[in-house]
């Protein structure tokens, strides 16, 4: 039950962050907006569905960009590395250091609870193999 719960609030939480980012670019004309979605960019990368859903939403509006420069000028291509850091490179990085200090919290919830384990077995609270 509790992973649905997280399953469904990182959907829920990726999406109305991506929704609120995706208002903001619509509102290109409104500097205000645009510096507002400039913190928000950054802020909001602590949370690795934004990150995740930020990544993918930025190459796809790259592309869309150079598409059109291609479709309506004779210049060269102006796209820019989708991986570069302004398109998804901030994003990449943020999932994978959002990665690596899950993880270390993870090891260190698991040796707590190994700490505390003979101490839960002694005061009768877990059962040995034994006893069942």
């Amino acid at each position: 039950m509790g992973q649905i719960i997280l399953l469904a609030s990182f959907i829920f939480l990726g999406l109305m962050t991506l929704v609120v980012m995706l208002l903001l670019l619509m509102f290109w004309w409104m500097p205000r907006l645009q510096d507002a979605k400039k913190v928000l960019e950054v802020v909001l990368l602590i949370f690795p569905p934004y990150a995740l859903g930020g990544g993918f939403l930025s190459i796809a509006t790259e592309q869309i960009r150079a598409d059109l420069f291609n479709e309506f000028t004779d210049m060269p291509n102006g796209a820019s590395d989708p991986f570069s850091w302004m398109v998804a490179g901030r994003n990449m990085v943020a999932l994978a250091s959002e990665a690596i200090i899950f993880f270390l919290l993870n090891l260190a919830w698991e040796v707590v609870m190994d700490r505390r384990r003979p101490k839960m077995v002694e005061e009768g609270l877990v059962l040995r193999v034994d006893q069942v």
